[in-house]
């Protein structure tokens, strides 16, 4: 269940960082790299947000994954979340307020961004800093912080004049 629904775009924004993906395999019993990719594809903007890019990793379509065989099965356009069973990795890169939002009032940056997700997700942040919004409180993650966010209704706002990048394994969970 989710009340904030981003609409990705093809659009990338053209600050946004690109990251390389390398992808393992196994064929008759032995490891390879099964990919080795300088730019991960699977990349998108937000609609009306042009300080926010998403790149997907990886996502599986039923737990237990499987791993045999060779499908990517990351295909854009990037959906928000994973599929029901599922799970996605991403790297999000998310803009000062004042960039995404034309003001530095956190009151509109984390009404405008609050949600909730059928998931729980494991963030870690890799750069910069943005303020976990809750119903009832806040505080402030910076680089090398992680958490752990169980479905509850959260926004986001980035107080700083920095982007924050954060890494994030979204998995598909019961309510």
């Amino acid at each position: 269940m989710t009340d904030f629904a981003p609409n990705f775009i093809a659009a990338v924004p053209a600050q946004a960082m690109k990251f390389r993906r390398v992808v393992t395999g196994e064929r008759n019993g032995v490891s390879y790299i099964a990919k080795d990719e300088p730019e991960c594809p699977l990349q998108m903007g937000v609609e009306g947000a042009s300080g926010l890019s998403v790149t997907e990793f990886w996502r599986t379509v039923k737990n237990p994954a499987t791993n045999p065989g060779s499908s990517d099965t990351g295909s854009l356009p990037i959906a928000f979340g994973p599929n029901p069973g599922g799970t996605v990795a991403q790297i999000v890169e998310w803009a000062p307020d004042r960039e995404l939002f034309g003001t530095d009032d956190p009151a509109v940056a984390g009404a405008a961004t609050m949600h909730r997700t059928s998931t729980i997700d494991y963030i870690m942040i890799l750069s910069g800093e943005i303020w976990l919004v809750m119903e009832e409180g806040e505080t402030l993650l910076r680089k090398g912080d992680t958490l752990i966010q169980r479905g509850s209704r959260h926004g986001w706002s980035n107080r700083s004049n920095e982007p924050c990048v954060f890494f994030t394994v979204m998995v598909s969970a019961e309510a």
